[in-house]
């Protein structure tokens, strides 16, 4: 149970709050305010922490854990020589203490004094407990990653896990260097193991699920990171990426559900409302896809995509100056997306503005010229409004900014309806050689020639 679920924890809340509104330097014995200084950081108010424990010193000077606390906090603020000197304290009343002496290595290391880290823990080292062995491995972990020495950093942490396969620290550490090195094989092994002597290990699921996912085991990676979840449901960022991961490839209804059970238990976002709308837009429930998007833009005004997307969802429905109205907002807000010029164009098209069509056709492609599918948009649009001259030299610039095959069948397609039979249908014929599944997008840009028999005839001879 954590500490916001402790009943007993807000009656504690009161009493300090009064002690410090009433300056009233009420007594608190040492657990007490280890237990404050814990709600503090669970909940993620560091300042509170620290204030905390300046407290608990004023009323318990001799007390080196509180000192060790005060240098942790120190650390996580980036001060490290305050945290030293913090620790060179702690020292004066627990000389030798262990975790003093990591957390001195480890403030020496963020302060740029590797080396010397790094002998700190290998005299330590000499005679320490299997326990203090594999903190001792974390935190020469730690100095890798600041040196950015990732192999020798999976070496120790993969120690520190064959010592205590649930040590958290070795665990959070672990993807950091798995990542870095790309040993996403070795990184399965190894959480298995783990897994096999912890099942409810949700790190090592959690890390494992990331395994999955780079290695292109989708499936086993959504659910690792469902088993993740399932053993700590206050792990947020396991349910994110069970639906981040099922969006990405297209489970749409799984992700969804992913999506909808973060907002059953965490705070909302503008990010979480977007997802969940698009999500509903791609399942063709566009009417609920824009409350969300709406929601999104209520937690954002500046959340371009929101805008974007209602206008996809008028798009959609064929509501061209509704549609136009909202990709207008997105570009206000953010100019630099090809896809808004490109729906921009279109939609200005389908409201016959051609003239101002074709402009964003244009800055789409001048975005992203490296993108063929930009370019074959707009050797479209160009023949849809009876420009083929123009949409075969569109598309010949296409070819060389962004080689595609799908951009030569339209460059044949153009052609054909240029007139110029012969020389379409031998590039028919190359086309055909290089790429004969990607014929069929000859008659999204043509579709006429799906009814030409010469066409046709050729298609079939080349068929594997």
């Amino acid at each position: 149970m954590s500490y916001k679920q402790k009943p007993s924890i807000n009656d504690l809340l009161i009493k300090y709050e009064s002690a410090l509104e009433s300056a009233n330097y009420t007594f608190f014995n040492e657990e007490t305010y280890s237990q404050l200084i814990d709600y503090f950081l669970e909940d993620q108010q560091i300042d509170r922490a620290m204030e905390a424990v300046e407290h608990a010193l004023t009323h318990h000077p001799f007390s080196a854990d509180f000192y060790l606390r005060k240098a942790d906090l120190l650390i996580h603020q980036h001060e490290h020589q305050q945290a030293l000197d913090t620790l060179r304290i702690a020292e004066n009343f627990a000389p030798g203490n262990f975790d003093i002496q990591l957390m001195k290595a480890e403030a020496l290391s963020d302060n740029g004094f590797h080396q010397e880290a790094l002998d700190m823990l290998e005299m330590l080292g000499t005679c320490v407990s299997e326990e203090e062995l594999t903190d001792l491995y974390v935190t020469k972990a730690h100095i890798y990653d600041n040196q950015e020495s990732y192999e020798q950093m999976f070496f120790v942490l993969q120690s520190a896990l064959h010592l205590n396969p649930s040590h958290q620290g070795a665990l959070e550490g672990m993807w950091i260097c798995i990542e870095a090195t790309k040993r996403y094989a070795e990184s399965i092994d190894i959480h298995r193991r783990v897994i096999d002597d912890n099942p409810y290990s949700y790190l090592a699921w959690y890390n494992l699920g990331h395994a999955y996912a780079y290695m292109g085991q989708y499936g086993d990676a959504i659910e690792a990171f469902e088993f993740a979840f399932l053993s700590n449901e206050e792990f947020e960022f396991a349910y994110r990426e069970y639906a981040e991961l099922s969006f990405e490839i297209k489970d749409y209804r799984k992700a969804l559900e992913g999506f909808q059970e973060i907002l059953r238990r965490f705070p909302p976002d503008s990010d979480l409302m977007l997802r969940c709308g698009q999500c509903f837009m791609y399942l063709d429930l566009h009417d609920v896809a824009r409350q969300y998007f709406k929601e999104a833009i209520s937690f954002d005004p500046m959340n371009d995509e929101a805008y974007f997307h209602i206008g996809e969802c008028y798009a959609f429905e064929n509501k061209w100056t509704k549609a136009l109205v909202f990709y207008e907002r997105a570009l206000e807000i953010e100019n630099f997306r090809e896809e808004y010029y490109l729906s921009m164009g279109e939609t200005l098209c389908h409201l016959a503005r051609e003239a101002e069509a074709e402009e964003y056709y244009l800055r789409a492609i001048k975005l992203a010229p490296e993108e063929y599918y930009y370019w074959l948009k707009y050797t479209t649009y160009l023949l849809e409004t009876n420009q083929p001259d123009e949409a075969l030299r569109i598309v010949m610039d296409g070819e060389e900014e962004a080689p595609s095959i799908i951009l030569y069948y339209a460059r044949i397609a153009c052609l054909f309806i240029l007139g110029k039979r012969q020389e379409a249908l031998y590039r028919l014929g190359e086309a055909l050689t290089e790429d004969f599944d990607q014929h069929i997008s000859l008659f999204d840009v043509a579709p006429t020639l799906e009814l030409d028999p010469e066409v046709l005839t050729i298609i079939m001879a080349y068929r594997p």
